[in-house]
């Protein structure tokens, strides 16, 4: 049995170890100097996707850089891409917008390429929410990063520079005009006034030791340029589906019917039990012994019965409406259901796609009253974000 216990034990450690190897590494690798040799000023919030086919060695990297820049004045705020999912086949570009409603500055894209020879080696990319690259530096498992202004190390000679083509004859072609009708520009304008939008939300919870937790997401759908929101059925009614919207309805009288009986029966049923519990009947439960005279009569059973039937009644009721959702679609097919809408409200116009690009390339987005904020919770503080986003068209 002891030799059992010894060879777990080892095991354990075995495993423990080699889990522990691939980060470890990475953690001589990223070091604070190096990194915040890239960040000449810091940035508000960073969040650190581990992309690419090799998952276990971009998740290490990132775990390690993670560690490095929660300890460096780079950002003030690291997150992680629990939230977004399996993104190990997507392209920088659909990471950086999956990240587009979470509270950072920028995404660092991790992208681990195993060597057969040697050491793996790693590039990360720095992407703001426009999917710029901000910076970028590669680096060597188990081997420092170097700072930006030192030459990179690498395995091999670095390729010559390509030679950079004459271009002081180029003359760039004429900028071709955008003229949009009259009558287009009254569609666009019907169109801004009817179309449907979904505005994407995200919480998070950041305690005093600057973690996250798991952020939450939701959608609510708009229409028009006044960003009319749309609740319950209004949706629904504004995609021209009453169908929809009257199975909306119907669902959600039943749960709040179903919510509202539920405590009613248990109130009811309370009250009765407590009534049959404090009355008497003229049945005899315990008699003296010694002159046969009844010293306690039975409750009202019946009624006691009845009262606790109810309540366990009412709780049948009360508790399956609370996971009854009123909506009769799920959200993924709310967001088609809109696409179609509009798709339809664009061809009654007679509106195209190029319509609508040529009306967004002249339009003008003006970002005013961006305010910051937190706000005290009970093991640390939330970071709160609005703003104004101001359409010219």
């Amino acid at each position: 049995m002891k030799s059992y216990f010894k060879l777990a034990g080892l095991v354990f450690v075995l495993i423990t170890c080699f889990s522990l190897n691939g980060v470890a590494s990475w953690n001589q690798t990223f070091t604070p100097s190096g990194v915040a040799s890239y960040f000449p000023d810091p940035v508000s919030g960073v969040l650190i996707a581990a992309a690419g086919p090799d998952q276990a060695g971009a998740k290490h990297a990132a775990q390690a850089l993670k560690s490095v820049l929660q300890v460096s004045d780079v950002s003030g705020l690291v997150m992680t891409d629990e939230a977004l999912g399996d993104i190990a086949a997507l392209d920088d570009a659909a990471i950086v917008e999956k990240c587009g409603v979470f509270p950072v500055e920028l995404v660092a894209v991790v992208r681990v390429f195993p060597s057969d020879t040697g050491p793996d080696n790693v590039i990360v990319t720095f992407y703001n929410k426009e999917s710029i690259v901000i910076v970028s530096f590669s680096a060597i498992d188990g081997v420092a990063m170097a700072l930006r202004s030192s030459p990179p190390v690498t395995h091999e000679q670095p390729p010559s520079t390509p030679p950079v083509a004459d271009t002081t004859d180029y003359t760039p072609p004429p900028a071709k005009s955008i003229d949009l009708t009259q009558d287009k520009l009254d569609a666009l304008d019907q169109y801004e006034k009817r179309r449907i939008f979904f505005k994407e939300w995200a919480g998070v919870y950041i305690d005093g030791h600057n973690n996250v937790s798991m952020p939450v997401r939701w959608s609510v759908p708009h229409q028009g340029k006044d960003e009319i929101p749309l609740e319950g059925a209004d949706f629904y009614t504004a995609i021209e589906r009453n169908d929809l919207a009257a199975r909306y309805r119907k669902r959600k009288a039943i749960k709040i019917s179903l919510l509202v009986l539920g405590p009613s029966l248990m109130l009811t049923g309370g009250i009765l039990a407590g009534i049959g519990f404090n009355t008497e009947t003229d049945k005899c439960e315990l008699r003296s012994p010694i002159d046969d005279e009844c010293m306690a009569y039975e409750n009202n059973k019946v009624m006691m019965n009845i009262g606790v039937g109810l309540v366990l009644g009412g709780l049948v009721v009360f508790v399956p409406p609370m996971f009854i959702r009123p909506h009769p679609v799920k959200a993924g097919d709310a967001h088609r259901l809109a696409r179609d809408y509009n798709q339809h409200l664009r061809e009654e116009l007679g509106l195209s796609e190029k319509d609508i690009e040529i009306r967004e390339k002249t339009s003008a987005i003006d970002v005013t009253n961006v305010r910051f904020g937190l706000f005290p919770l009970q093991n640390g503080a939330g970071l709160s974000l609005a703003g104004q986003f101001n359409l010219t068209l």
